[in-house]
């Protein structure tokens, strides 16, 4: 089945989904959001982690304009990945605690605490998980992969706010279409596998076929989105006093 270059994910379990997510006929459950944004450049700790523990922390010199939120915010410290060495590179190991070379034969253990947890509440938007920027790979998919990100802020915009035109829509729903039909031959040969395999066989196909009826429903979900008009934004203007340079660093406030 690999050979015809088709990949799929582990499914996500039925039983272990937010209830607002397994119980499609319900009212529709207000979209979660997890955010992870990487340092390149690193930190100053001592003028980002507050001395004192508690709620009457003094407010660290880099965070001072968070002042007004500080009631709605969680400060930790302490969350380093022992063991993890490589100066700024370790930017890309924070999601992980593991650098890529280090995974060895078993790439899974790459997975992300972002993609892990789109899995669980990402379902409701319309894209479980982006990544954004033009910077080495924070991101990894269960099987080790590193996550494709958005390079441009342009781009960006484009996924979250501009509805593409019908010839566009339509090439969409037929690559949906074309994607669908793969899984169906997928299924149908698989199933033709069954009578052949010993019973732990069975399980571990059971299991792939888990997975392809999975990928079906994400396949519904997102032909399900082309036809859901996307929210209306302004496009993000650069600040006045930023330079007028593209790339990082000098997008991040219009990423942000």
């Amino acid at each position: 089945m690999r050979g015809v270059g088709v990949s799929l994910a582990l499914p996500m379990l039925e039983s272990l989904q937010p209830a607002a997510v397994a119980d499609e006929q319900g009212p529709a459950a207000t979209a979660k959001h997890f955010v992870c944004v990487a340092p390149d450049y690193g930190i100053y700790p001592q003028a980002f982690f507050p001395r004192e523990t508690g709620r009457n922390y003094k407010m660290p010199d880099t965070l001072k304009m968070m002042e007004r939120h500080r009631e709605d915010m969680t400060l930790f410290s302490h969350l380093d990945h022992p063991g993890v060495g490589g100066g700024h590179a370790c930017t890309r190991t924070f999601m992980n605690g593991m650098k890529a070379s280090d995974a060895g034969g078993d790439r899974s253990r790459l997975l992300s605490l972002d993609q892990l947890i789109a899995r669980n509440v990402g379902m409701n938007n319309r894209f479980p998980a982006l990544v954004t920027g033009n910077g080495a790979p924070i991101s990894y998919t269960e099987a080790g992969i590193p996550v494709p990100s958005v390079p441009t802020v342009d781009r960006f915009f484009n996924l979250l706010f501009v509805d593409e035109d019908a010839n566009t829509k339509n090439r969409q729903r037929k690559a949906l279409d074309d994607n669908a039909s793969i899984l169906d031959v997928l299924l149908e040969d698989s199933r033709s596998l069954q009578p052949q395999l010993a019973s732990q066989d069975r399980d571990k196909l059971e299991e792939y076929l888990t997975a392809v009826r999975e990928t079906e429903r994400k396949l519904v979900r997102r032909k399900d989105w082309i036809e859901i008009p996307k929210p209306n934004a302004k496009p993000p203007k650069q600040d006045e006093d930023e330079p007028e340079q593209s790339g990082y660093p000098h997008d991040m406030s219009m990423f942000f």
